[in-house]
């Protein structure tokens, strides 16, 4: 008689005869069956999903009855008034709902592609990046996106503020993260950091300085033992003449 074998791991699904039979016993070939029937209705949803989100698309373009008949300078104009304030960015407390909710910049670029298009094209929407995780409600973004944002800032100064939670750190990808913010230091404008240590000392390179930089305020956890006395900031801003930057808070937890 036909018998079935599972996988010593209780939570894997793969299921197969045994090889001691030559024909495939009636439950496995059921499941095999329904595997393609799930696979099948998997891909069929895919489908769906993304004919939804093309009406949507093609549905918001068509009701749009103003900015698609504005030159884009005005439109950029008006999608910069959508934009929080700077400062508050910076400032909020992580849980503010201005923080945790969906960037405004996404949420433009998410109407239709002539507003996405007009949205990418406005340098001054991606010049403030927030990047606060949270190891359960709010992860770290794909670097590669975090490199797309920083792009379209084109050549101005951008304001960046990043807390990194401090436990759990090894979970998120930080390191990525502040490797990306690193090949744009020059043109750091704002930088507000909270976090430990040890990732404040990944900030900035010392081959580049940042000549923009204006305004610093640090919070920081208290050193670990991961963290060598021998390391030194690498946060190199202008040091001469009235270009001096705002310290404006240095803490430590």
């Amino acid at each position: 008689m036909s018998h079935s074998r599972r996988c010593g791991l209780c939570s894997y699904d793969k299921i197969s005869c045994s090889p001691a039979f030559s024909s495939i016993c009636d439950p496995c070939r059921k499941l095999a069956e329904l595997g393609e029937k799930f696979e099948e209705t998997r891909r069929m949803l895919i489908g769906f999903a993304n004919e939804r989100q093309k009406l949507k698309e093609l549905a918001n373009y068509k009701h749009d009855r103003i900015i698609h008949r504005l030159p884009v300078e005005i439109a950029s104009n008006i999608f910069e008034l959508c934009m929080p304030d700077s400062q508050d960015l910076m400032d909020l407390d992580p849980s503010h709902s201005t923080i945790s909710a969906i960037p405004v910049q996404l949420v433009l670029s998410s109407v239709c592609r002539r507003w996405a298009a007009i949205a990418h094209s406005t340098s001054r929407l991606w010049t403030n990046l927030v990047l606060c995780a949270n190891y359960l409600k709010r992860p770290w973004p794909n670097p590669i996106l975090v490199e797309k944002w920083l792009n379209r800032s084109g050549n101005l100064g951008i304001s960046i503020r990043l807390h990194v939670p401090d436990l759990f750190l090894r979970q998120y990808e930080s390191t990525e993260i502040i490797n990306v913010l690193n090949r744009y230091c020059d043109r750091w404008l704002h930088l507000t950091y909270q976090g430990p240590l040890f990732d404040l000392l990944k900030l900035g390179s010392a081959d580049t300085d940042q000549p923009q930089l204006r305004r610093l305020r640090l919070t920081v956890s208290r050193p670990t033992s991961s963290t060598s006395e021998h390391q030194t900031l690498k946060l190199r801003p202008k040091t001469a003449g009235s270009g001096l930057p705002r310290w404006s808070l240095i803490g430590t937890n």
